[in-house]
């Protein structure tokens, strides 16, 4: 059965218009739009509504969607198809990433690659069909005429504010269902971890980081520690979301050179995936990184996938584990 919904995406699509419709974990659906949406800029702030960011916001617009009717903008051009890697590709840019990492320029880096998978034929129902399957996720469909359909279930926070208390979460290191974590997953989320008490240490107090411990994506589970902090007052939360991302669970250390190196060597565009979104209110923010996401782009259907590298990598074993991570969003996992 079609849900009102589906005549909200219908409406979008047709009068040239954005969309968000989310659920937090547990939650229950919410929706903005259709209308235009603005581009967020640096120094803006105290705005309520949706926020959908790139991975690189130096190469594409933070979209925001508002609660409130205010100044729209035209849309950049429509996304490009990202290029595929098939899994010899893939393997060598892992392998890359370990002999940059083994050279001593980098700690850990991420491998991502772009998939065409089957057409799903109704993009809102496969969003509902996440939510319903994925209950301890946060679920999303984005559309705008400029970026096409985005729609995922991620399990990965990256910043929760209520108030003057914040939440994060150092997740990293993926397994299929009750396997053992080995070093390498151990190191990997404990990169992520030292990161983020070094990066909020300056700007937070009362720093309280939970025992390490796993959550359950789907079929598959992450090695995670719950970080909490008190904020000083009139702290901008979009500021603190962009001195967070983008963690070393999606680009690597140090952080900065990460970026550049995955903005030249990994071979495709990542767009809005390992990016940020969720909904910024006054009373209550709720970002999460755009994982286990697929983009519909003018009827071609992409998944976007990555994992973490260390020294200890196995190329081959990390071409599987994202072949998992996309059986998530494919709603092919158990």
């Amino acid at each position: 059965m079609r849900s009102d919904y589906h005549k909200l995406l219908e409406e979008a699509i047709r009068d040239s218009k954005a969309l968000a419709v989310w659920r937090e974990p547990e939650g229950t659906l919410k929706a903005i739009g259709p209308k235009k949406p603005e581009t967020w800029n640096p120094g803006q702030s105290g705005s309520e509504g949706f926020v959908f960011a790139p991975f690189d916001t130096d190469i594409h617009p933070i979209w925001f969607l508002s609660e409130e009717e205010g100044s729209s903008v035209g849309f950049t051009s429509v996304a490009g198809f990202p290029k595929l890697a098939d899994k010899a590709t893939y393997m060598k840019l892992v392998d890359r990433e370990i002999e940059a990492i083994q050279s001593g320029k980098f700690s850990k880096l991420v491998a991502a690659r772009a998939m065409e998978t089957e057409p799903i034929h109704d993009a809102m129902a496969h969003f509902e069909q996440l939510c319903e399957r994925y209950e301890n996720a946060f679920c999303y469909l984005w559309y705008a005429p400029s970026t096409g359909i985005w729609l995922g279930a991620s399990p990965e926070l990256l910043l929760r504010k209520e108030g003057n208390k914040a939440e994060t979460v150092a997740l990293a290191g993926t397994q299929v269902s009750d396997t053992d974590f080995g070093e390498k997953e151990l190191q990997e989320q404990e990169f992520v971890l030292d990161y983020l008490r070094e990066t909020l240490d300056p700007v937070c107090r009362d720093l309280l980081v939970s025992e390490k411990n796993r959550v359950q994506s789907g079929h598959l589970t992450h090695l995670f520690n719950r970080v909490e902090m008190n904020l000083e007052e009139g702290m901008d939360v979009m500021k603190l979301a962009l001195m967070l991302h983008p963690t070393p669970a999606v680009a690597g250390l140090p952080k900065q050179e990460a970026i550049r190196w995955i903005d030249r060597e990994e071979g495709f565009d990542r767009s809005y995936y390992a990016g940020f979104i969720g909904p910024s209110y006054k009373d209550k923010t709720a970002f999460f990184v755009n994982l286990r996401c697929m983009q519909i782009l003018r009827e071609r259907y992409f998944v976007y996938v990555g994992a973490g590298i260390t020294a200890l990598s196995d190329p081959a074993r990390e071409w599987m584990e994202t072949e998992e991570k996309s059986k998530v969003i494919r709603l092919k996992g158990g």
